[in-house]
């Protein structure tokens, strides 16, 4: 289960745009990190999605911070350049005018577990 944080500058960007983003990154992440290997296959229903907006004492030069952090597999890391610079052009389609930012996909080991009590 990948998870995705979209940190964005709420005096670059309209948080309403932001607010699309990031249930567009559902979709955009399980595109680009799906795989073949089991329990590798994702669908938009498996990617979790955190959302921050620029605080008084964060330090920043970018206006949009997308980070993913998601499960190794081989497959997966043969594919992140062009699983980072895809998300990167969905962006810049959603993202207008004078905007800088970036896409940061780090990969790991990892275990997932639910649980309801």
């Amino acid at each position: 289960m990948p998870l995705a944080e979209l940190y964005f500058d709420p005096q670059r960007v309209n948080p309403s745009v932001a607010a699309g983003v990031a249930h567009a990154l559902t979709n955009w992440v399980a595109d680009a990190l799906s795989v073949e290997e089991e329990d590798g296959q994702l669908t938009s229903d498996d990617i979790e999605v955190r959302v921050r907006a620029k605080g008084p004492h964060d330090v920043t030069a970018y206006h949009v911070e997308i980070t993913v952090w998601a499960k190794h597999y081989p497959t997966r890391e043969a594919k992140l350049d062009w699983a980072t610079a895809r998300i990167a052009a969905e962006l810049d389609k959603q993202i207008i005018g004078g905007v800088r930012g970036f896409v940061y996909i780090l990969l790991s080991p990892a275990g997932f577990a639910e649980f309801e009590v």
